[in-house]
């Protein structure tokens, strides 16, 4: 989903992360370390190998503001109306 992250795009919800998109798929890897992963790429910005740079420069030069956004970005666009919209639009678009 969409998200207010350096590693993740803010139009389209694509990320950044070898493990959490199958390019580093591995047959010791399970539940328990995917989940480990994907907690630690979204509590963890990696402003260093970002998809969204403006985002990236903002966690580096003002972290601050980077928080205050993603907040915002959280509360106008992770809400269980954005969500039920999202899917509506989806199921129109397939027919």
């Amino acid at each position: 989903s969409k998200s207010y992250h350096p590693n993740i795009n803010t139009k389209t919800g694509e990320i950044c992360d070898a493990i959490l998109t199958g390019e580093g798929w591995g047959p010791t890897l399970n539940i328990r370390k995917v989940c480990a992963r994907l907690r630690k790429f979204l509590c963890d910005p990696d402003p260093d190998h970002p998809l969204e740079s403006e985002i990236a420069q903002t966690l580096v030069d003002r972290c601050h503001v980077y928080k205050e956004k993603a907040y915002l970005f959280s509360k106008e666009n992770l809400t269980k109306k954005a969500a039920f919209g999202a899917m509506q639009q989806k199921v129109g678009g397939r027919r």
